[in-house]
C-alpha cells in the first residue's frame, strides 16, 4: 500500500544502477517492498560515466536480482556519447 492505496499493477524503474548509487539503490529498493511495490525493475549502468564498472558490485546486483520478491525487470544501458565509438 502507498499513499493509502493499493496499486495492482504498479511497476518501478530505478534508473543508474551502478557503484556511486548503489547505497541508493538499496534504500529505495527497501523502502519500495516496505510499501508492498515488488514490481522493480533496475538498469544497469556497465560503465557509469565511463568511470564505474558493474563488476565491482556484481555479487551485489546479483544477490537483489535473484532474491526478488515480486515480479523483477533488468535492462542493460548501452548508451554512450557516441554510438559510432562500438561499430
Amino acid at each position: 500500500m502507498l499513499f493509502g492505496k493499493t496499486y495492482k499493477f504498479l511497476n518501478i524503474s530505478i534508473h543508474d544502477v551502478c557503484p556511486s548509487n548503489f547505497e541508493n539503490v538499496l534504500s529505495l529498493r527497501k523502502l519500495l517492498i516496505e510499501n508492498g511495490i515488488t514490481n522493480i525493475t533496475y538498469l544497469l549502468i556497465p560503465f557509469y560515466h565511463e568511470k564505474e564498472t558493474l563488476l565491482d558490485i556484481k555479487n551485489e546486483v546479483l544477490e537483489i536480482t535473484t532474491n526478488a520478491e515480486g515480479d523483477l525487470s533488468i535492462i542493460l544501458c548501452l548508451i554512450t556519447k557516441s554510438p559510432v565509438e562500438y561499430l
